[in-house]
């Protein structure tokens, strides 16, 4: 898939979907989110990690993964928890030409 060049489509290295509710009301179901490549992050960042396999959006919280919607706890980290990157944006619909 080819994307319209911006600021945001040029910073990102992927782009990830968004499955489930645990990041609403900022990310919702089915939004495409755009990451960049990221050693660390700093507490408050929504980064995307690896935890056994499986591939989580979270608020970085120092010494923990945060959802934003209360209903989930949230995520001890432990050395087996990988960043993928940082979470700059939402892919716009309108971005992507094929």
């Amino acid at each position: 898939t080819n994307v319209v060049e911006n600021d945001l489509t040029k910073r990102a290295a992927f782009g990830v979907p968004v499955s489930g509710d645990s990041m609403e009301p900022l990310f919702y179901d089915g939004e495409i989110l755009m990451v960049e490549k990221a050693e660390t992050l700093t507490p408050g960042e929504i980064g995307v990690f690896t935890l056994q396999g499986e591939a989580f959006v979270k608020q970085f919280g120092g010494m923990q993964l945060i959802s934003l919607n209360p209903k989930y706890a949230p995520i001890l980290i432990d050395e087996s928890i990988i960043l993928n990157g940082r979470v700059i944006g939402i892919l716009q619909p309108e971005w992507i030409v094929d």
